[in-house]
């Protein structure tokens, strides 16, 4: 309801609330993670994607959700673990495949733009 509304603070707020019942649900985790992705505090998006992950360490979703969260971070390797995590428990999901080659595509680039020109004399 909040999230669809933008109303990012108030969707943080309820998800810290349900988390203090229920603290060891990973999907409660997940939901924080994308409202703290939305809000681009992305340190704490990481974090809560970790602890999702560490609750349910099988579920394609959330290696999805942290890769994508990395990616906003600019760690585009372990980005991409995630990701090719994410695409071995779900190899048919186009839009796991999409952001794996979003991904690769960034790294690529990154690489291209890190490597020394020659200047002509």
């Amino acid at each position: 309801m909040f999230i669809k509304s933008g109303d990012y603070s108030n969707a943080l707020a309820v998800q810290t609330e349900a988390l203090k019942k229920h603290p060891g649900n990973s999907l409660m985790h997940s939901h924080r993670a994308a409202v703290l992705n939305r809000m681009k505090r992305w340190e704490d998006a990481a974090t809560a994607s970790e602890i999702a992950l560490r609750l349910s360490p099988d579920n394609s979703y959330f290696h999805h959700q942290r890769a994508s969260i990395l990616m906003n971070l600019d760690r585009l390797t372990d980005a991409k673990l995630n990701q090719e995590r994410a695409l071995m428990l779900d190899p048919l999901n186009k839009g796991f495949k999409a952001q794996q080659l979003a991904i690769c595509t960034r790294l690529t680039q990154s690489t291209n733009s890190s490597k020394p020109t020659s200047v002509a004399a």
